[in-house]
């Protein structure tokens, strides 16, 4: 005969309740799963909600078996984008190792400085791609030091690139295979550790990049969609929404949006920025009116005398 405490039947009836999808796990308690990004869209004013929200508080975030489904972003912003670009820059300052601001693509775009794949790899194949299990038994060595399953969803993700490459909604001149290898598993370190850092339920790491000063390629496209194939949030920032990522990507791919000065009220920064200037301001007002009664009773003590 079994026996059950009260404890375990709490947690069955809290289960049966909420749901185990619904459920706060530990830190790290997801490590071990499967990771299966999907990307969630909705207005304007969603995006800039949800860039600040954790992962499980986000619409779709689901835990099954021993797959943890993470919902993550992929779009640009155009228009009045200071305020997000200031958020972006506070969170990046309390969690540097989840989250990049880049000035340009110029680090994007660089092509593979490394090219180690003399040949075709014993572990891809051009229509099935990578081998993941042929791949892990051989090893790699910039990926040996993410936990193991991290090393498997890092090599899935690679696949899920080849496929969209392959897609309708890629729209430019294709890489071949071996330069999408190439930059992913061997030029692609600021990602491989950001991913390292990547604790399924929490904060998706981010990555912003303004879309000023340097053109982009096919290169920094194939990182941006591994970022994205990996449950990052990304964030393509134009003021003058110059034509980037939409020469790539089609919508379906990357949403689109245009800021108008009425979404600054979703601005953390640029709120506290108002409140501290009427601050200022009522202190600057305050001063004065005491200035102007001193000297009021100044004159009034005089002509008394």
């Amino acid at each position: 005969m079994k026996y059950k405490t009260t404890a375990r039947c709490a947690e069955e009836q809290l289960n049966d309740l909420l749901g185990k999808e619904n459920r706060v796990y530990h830190a790290w308690q997801l490590e071990n799963h499967l990771l299966t990004p999907i990307r969630i869209e909705g207005t304007v004013e969603d995006v800039l909600l949800l860039a600040k929200s954790k992962t499980y508080t986000r619409p779709q975030f689901l835990i099954k078996e021993n797959t943890v489904i993470v919902p993550n972003l992929f779009v640009k912003l155009n228009g009045d984008v200071k305020g997000f670009y200031l958020d972006m820059k506070q969170l990046g300052a309390a969690h540097g190792d989840i989250v990049t601001i880049y000035s340009s693509f110029k680090k994007m775009a660089t092509a593979p400085r490394k090219r180690p794949l003399v040949s075709k790899p014993s572990w891809f194949d051009d229509d099935a791609g990578i081998d993941v299990e042929a791949a892990l038994a051989i090893g790699i060595a910039n990926l040996r030091f993410l936990r193991p399953v991290y090393q498997r969803n890092y090599l899935m993700a690679i696949n899920r690139v080849l496929e969209r490459l392959e897609s309708a909604d890629y729209l430019a001149e294709k890489p071949t295979k071996r330069e999408v290898l190439e930059t992913l598993l061997f030029n692609s370190n600021k990602i491989i550790r950001m991913f390292h850092k990547f604790d399924y339920q929490y904060i998706n790491p981010k990555f912003v990049v303004k879309e000023e000063g340097y053109s982009i390629n096919s290169y920094a496209v194939v990182r941006l969609m591994m970022m994205d194939a990996l449950g990052f949030d990304i964030f393509v920032l134009s003021e003058q929404a110059y034509a980037s990522v939409e020469n790539f990507l089609t919508e379906d791919y990357c949403k689109r949006y245009f800021l108008t000065a009425k979404q600054r009220i979703y601005s953390a920064v640029l709120q506290r920025r108002r409140k501290i200037r009427r601050y200022i301001l009522a202190l600057l007002a305050a001063s004065s009116l005491v200035i102007g009664l001193i000297v009021l009773l100044s004159y009034g003590n005089l002509f008394n005398n």
